[in-house]
């Protein structure tokens, strides 16, 4: 049976007829947008999108950036439906992968800038949520924006300053490559912060630690500092003064936690001194790196720390734990014989008074330390004071020791 004429053309125009309404659904949201009116751009880009169809392939990445820049819109505005900037996001991708002819590039570029701030907004607000949906928007937001800027310093550093980053070393290191190879990038207090998080990650919190490859990392952020200039205002130079003192201690701790760098070590902490010869840290740290190969002169470094800090704790520990140090070899070979030699038992004796009179100087600083009392119950027992082992002894008890 031959349909009549007028049916033929009702087929033949039925399928135009979608196809038009659903282009005229997209052209009227894109003036609503440019009217300010989002709430009808996003119901009639939704229908557009929900009839497509029909649509022209160049239709598709006029329609995703419409629909993008529609919910960016309405977040800005604070009124976007839940989840609006990751939909946004993904609207923009698919922008991109469609627009194969290039049609809308300066368009989706404009759009970019908008979504970084939208998404990294996303992230730090709903990162801290207590509500584990709303959290994993926030981690969805994080994975949307290494999608959407693969090639931008600013996501790795948002991670690494969440503190949600799986790793921190090479996050630190792909934030300050990214940075350095933008030479329109001004020196930034954030990648000094992120060149010290770098060393903290690699010479303390890696298993194994490679102090080695984190004195790379202070070197970059003491780098950057110096191209700050010193045309800086009163805050600026506090700040900065702030993150050089910061890098110089994470640098000292990490020269000396490597025997393979204790010349170095040695070389830096006595430059450091000449600057600031008071340090207390300083100094207990040289007496440290003093005392393996000369405990004499590291008495000396920590006599010089205990003169400048007279209240402070460490000086006073550090030179008992020196004469305890040089007692347990003169015990040990007391011990191994029957007839002991009266000029080692005076050393011992000595050894034992002079431990004992600098961890009691230790022991009034910190009356609580365990390690004290516990280091004075052996030293008294040793000069058979029975009064003041038992003394001791019973604060030991009553500190938890």
């Amino acid at each position: 049976m031959r349909l009549p004429i007028a049916a033929l053309l009702a087929l033949s125009l039925a399928a135009p007829v979608t196809a038009q309404a659903s282009r005229a659904d997209l052209t009227t949201a894109v003036v609503a947008i440019d009217t300010g009116d989002l709430d009808r751009a996003l119901m009639k880009i939704e229908e557009a999108l929900a009839d497509s169809e029909d649509f022209r392939d160049k239709d598709w990445p006029k329609a995703y950036l419409t629909l993008a820049r529609t919910l960016l819109g309405l977040h800005t505005q604070e009124r976007a439906p839940e989840g609006a900037v990751l939909r946004a996001a993904e609207a923009l991708r698919l922008a991109v992968e469609t627009d194969t002819e290039g049609r809308y590039e300066r368009d989706i570029e404009r759009a970019r800038p908008q979504l970084m701030s939208a998404l990294m907004l996303t992230a730090v607000n709903n990162r801290a949520s207590e509500d584990p949906a709303v959290r994993a928007q926030g981690a969805q937001a994080l994975t949307a924006l290494d999608q959407a800027f693969p090639d931008s310093w600013r996501v790795p550093l948002l991670r690494l300053q969440l503190d949600a980053s799986d790793d921190a070393a090479a996050d630190c290191t792909r934030t300050l490559d990214m940075y350095e190879a933008d030479p329109h990038s001004p020196p930034l207090l954030d990648m000094v912060w992120v060149a010290q998080r770098g060393a903290l990650a690699v010479g303390f919190e890696a298993d194994p630690a490679d102090p080695v490859a984190a004195l790379a990392f202070v070197a970059r952020g003491q780098r950057m500092l110096d191209a700050m200039g010193t045309n800086l205002d009163a805050a600026e130079q506090a700040d900065v003064g702030t993150y050089r003192d910061a890098l110089t201690s994470t640098e000292l701790t990490l020269l000396a936690s490597a025997p393979s760098l204790r010349e170095q070590a040695m070389a830096r902490f006595e430059a450091q001194l000449e600057q600031d010869p008071h340090s207390l840290a300083l100094l207990i740290n040289y007496g440290g790196l003093q005392q393996a190969e000369d405990p004499d002169a590291a008495l000396a470094t920590y006599q010089r720390a205990r003169q400048a800090h007279p209240d402070a704790f460490e000086p006073a520990f550090a030179i008992a734990a020196v004469y305890v140090n040089a007692l347990v070899p003169v015990q040990q070979a007391l011990l191994s014989t029957l007839d002991p030699d009266p000029v080692l038992q005076a050393r011992a004796d000595e050894l034992v008074g002079l431990a004992r009179a600098a961890m009691e100087a230790a022991h009034a600083i910190d009356p609580s330390h365990t390690e004290v009392l516990r280091q004075l119950v052996q030293l008294t027992g040793l000069q058979g004071d029975d009064e003041a082992f038992a003394e001791y002894r019973g604060r030991l008890t009553a500190a938890g020791g």
